[in-house]
């Protein structure tokens, strides 16, 4: 069995080169390595009711793909949007433009570049620091005592709001790189409020999440993250309602948009790596009155018309929405996505569910919904299990299908003794 955390470091190898022709035969190899490693020679299990679908799909050998919608699971390949992700897409481009500034007057300051080969725009924004003695001689403080850690010169800064504002008005002076900096300029107003700058470097740093910082402002309502600081907004600035508001908007529709096109975009097969899962006999077998399917992966992976079968992770963290990317996009699809970091983000969200179902042990197959039908090709089948509970008329069905593909049938009978299946 392999772990999540090996999965998941697989999973970032492995996406980054999918839909590269050349790469195709070396991702197949290292898949099926993967799979080996977490099944019992390449076995994967569907578990299905007795139904017209479940056996139409084993007289064709298919499998039936279903789209995200379809799922038990609300969550289920919905990619997560949060203010973090925002504040991270959005405020990261404006940091490091203020902090590559910041490290350019280093150089000045230090002498180890001159002004004359600064930029224009920079040399206008180092000549009002400069003459500043309120900002020099903060920065004296800081940058000419080299003891000083990280963390002391950001607490003196927290306790020195004035001069993060001085800086910051100072860079947004030149023109251009106001233009860069939109965002930094409207939380100028809020900069010289102690707690705040705290407490919005704890939430940036990840020490504090927004929820706790604005529950500690009194404001408990039960609801997400997005509703927290429509609310903080309204509490705080009630004269702008109507923005707090279409903020609330903004994140709704992004969050549908995204996530209606990566419904309307796959199809999705999710099989099981074990075949003695009392639970998943009991969620999709119905109640061990269906069957199991056995397919053998192991050799049909490594054909170059193999199916493409890929693990899925679990995990308390759900995979954000890349806002950098997804804000450009009208309507997002697999054949249009441009970004590589969107792109991969979707199909992590494809692969990533709530580690409260990390005993269904899942890999899945992902195909175009463009593709019809929703039936795909399915490897040879090993072996069906009848479930405990199995009628005789269903189990006889089973058998005579069975034995027109010279498939074994096999039985589940339960432990006298203990909480466990075995085959019969």
């Amino acid at each position: 069995m392999v772990s999540d955390q090996e999965k998941i470091k697989f999973l970032q190898e492995i996406i980054g080169q999918m839909g590269q022709q050349e790469n195709e035969q070396l991702i197949r190899k290292a898949i099926h390595k993967l799979l080996m490693a977490d099944t019992v020679r390449g076995k994967l299990y569907k578990y299905r009711a007795f139904n017209e679908y479940s056996l139409d799909n084993l007289k064709t050998q298919t499998l039936h793909g279903s789209k995200p919608s379809a799922f038990n699971d609300p969550f289920d390949s919905k990619i997560g949007v949060d203010i973090y992700s925002l504040v991270e897409s959005r405020y990261n481009i404006e940091f490091n433009v203020i902090e590559k500034i910041f490290y350019e007057f280093i150089e000045v300051y230090s002498g180890k570049k001159s002004m004359d080969n600064c930029s224009e725009s920079n040399k206008i924004i180092f000549g009002r620091l400069l003459n500043s003695n309120n900002f020099m001689g903060y920065f004296a403080s800081c940058f000419g005592n080299t003891s000083l850690t990280d963390e002391e010169i950001e607490e003196h800064l927290i306790n020195h709001t004035d001069i993060l504002v001085e800086m910051i008005s100072s860079i947004l002076v030149d023109e251009e790189t106001r233009k860069k900096l939109k965002y930094t300029e409207t939380i100028i107003p809020e900069l010289d409020k102690k707690e705040i700058v705290k407490d919005a470097i704890a939430f940036y740093e990840r020490e504090k999440s927004l929820k706790s910082i604005i529950h500690s402002m009194g404001i408990d309502d039960d609801v997400d993250e997005i509703s927290l600081v429509k609310l903080l907004y309204i509490q705080q600035q009630p004269d702008e309602y109507e923005k707090a508001i279409k903020m609330d908007q903004l994140f709704t529709e992004i969050e549908k948009k995204v996530n209606r096109a990566i419904d309307d975009m796959v199809y999705i097969v999710s099989l099981c790596t074990d075949h003695k899962n009392r639970l998943m006999w009991s969620h999709y077998a119905d109640n061990h009155k269906g069957f199991c399917i056995e397919y053998d992966f192991g050799a049909d992976l490594l054909k170059d018309d193999g199916t493409i079968v890929l693990p899925v992770v679990y995990s308390s963290m759900r995979p954000k929405l890349p806002y950098e990317n997804v804000l450009l996009l009208e309507e997002p699809t697999i054949k249009n996505v441009n970004s590589q970091n969107l792109y991969e983000s979707i199909l992590f969200s494809m692969l990533t569910k709530d580690e409260i179902w990390s005993y269904e042990r899942e890999w899945r197959i992902l195909f175009s919904a463009q593709e019809e039908p929703m039936n795909i090709p399915a490897p040879p089948i090993s072996c069906i299990y009848l479930g405990t509970c199995c009628s005789e008329e269903n189990e006889e069905k089973i058998k005579a299908l069975a034995q027109d593909r010279n498939i074994p049938v096999k039985k589940m009978i339960v432990d006298r003794g203990d909480y466990s299946l075995h085959v019969e």
